[in-house]
């Protein structure tokens, strides 16, 4: 004979069945889930439909250091994203970090995109996008992955997430106190901006590290956040704001003037905005990887505190 259901097994399955949907609402992001995301994200930024993406419902984003809809900037003219695609992950954070050439109204941009998830739903975008004329360095063309940061290092060699970020800030301290004597560095690492290669490019330059003993006219590193720290494989992602007030000569610029005598050209202020990427092994820099945008001097991030 059928018996009516109990009043008790029906509040019994409609708690197993909201506690069910909680937990999927809540599950963390892990390393897949992050770099399922990560390849969303470029798959709706070619269509320019940030709609298809599992965002919170307030999402920020920021391009550039300037806080924008999901309809504009990048996300207004992007056409394609080229072969050139690095992803980084940190599941300790919740954090992802895209690197990429896009096509943007038939011109190429290099993006370095920041995706901050939070029970496998964006909450944060943060986009550092280097276009022509944004920096005197900018070569889309030469951006290819670069095998050594996806290696594993080995376990002799590596070392703390706490300690990778350590090394990343005594870089920025080394910059702005213009020395490289307590930077941890390979002497053959290299370091490349926007795509071009800045070491040994003369007999003085040297390696990643040496260029802290001739950069003077960067005053503070600013807004330091270290958002990945991937022990496995020794790689450090930070985005940072170099302050340059300007008045430091360019050498390289001196002119003779109408009267035949040199005249030494000044630097401009301006604010040089940086999603930095290192890779760390035996608890030395051995690569640099940088993102860079100019802005105006006093410009800020849009995340600092």
């Amino acid at each position: 004979m059928f018996r009516p259901t109990s009043k008790k097994w029906v509040v019994a399955f409609a708690m197993i069945a909201l506690s069910t949907i909680a937990n999927a609402q809540t599950k963390s992001c892990d390393t897949a889930c992050l770099r399922d995301i990560a390849d969303q994200y470029l798959v709706a930024l070619a269509k320019r439909n940030a709609t298809q993406l599992p965002l919170e419902k307030n999402v920020k984003f920021t391009e550039n250091g300037m806080k924008l809809k999901l309809t504009e900037g990048l996300w207004k003219a992007a056409s394609g994203v080229g072969e050139f695609r690095e992803f980084y992950t940190d599941a300790g954070t919740g954090n992802a970090l895209v690197l990429a050439v896009v096509d943007e109204g038939g011109s190429p941009a290099i993006i370095a995109t920041r995706l901050k998830v939070v029970k496998q739903r964006i909450t944060e975008i943060e986009n550092v996008v280097a276009r022509q004329g944004s920096h005197p360095l900018f070569s889309p063309q030469t951006m290819k992955i670069d095998p050594l940061f996806a290696a594993k290092v080995s376990d002799d060699t590596r070392v703390p997430r706490k300690r990778m970020v350590e090394i990343a800030n005594l870089y920025f301290d080394g910059i702005e106190q213009n020395t490289s004597k307590n930077i941890p560095a390979v002497a053959d690492c290299e370091r490349f901006e926007n795509g071009v290669k800045t070491t040994f490019r003369t007999p003085s330059s040297g390696n990643c590290a040496k260029s802290a003993d001739s950069i003077n006219y960067i005053k503070a590193v600013r807004d330091r956040r270290c958002f990945i720290g991937d022990e496995s494989t020794g790689v450090v992602a930070c985005n940072i704001v170099f302050d340059i007030p300007g008045g430091d000569p360019v050498p390289a610029a001196q002119t003779a003037g109408p009267d035949g005598q040199l005249q030494t050209t000044l630097r401009k202020p301006r604010m040089l905005l940086l999603t930095e990427l290192f890779k760390v092994d035996g608890g030395n820099i051995v690569r640099i990887q940088a993102v860079m945008h100019n802005l105006p001097h006093g410009s800020k991030s849009g995340w600092e505190k």
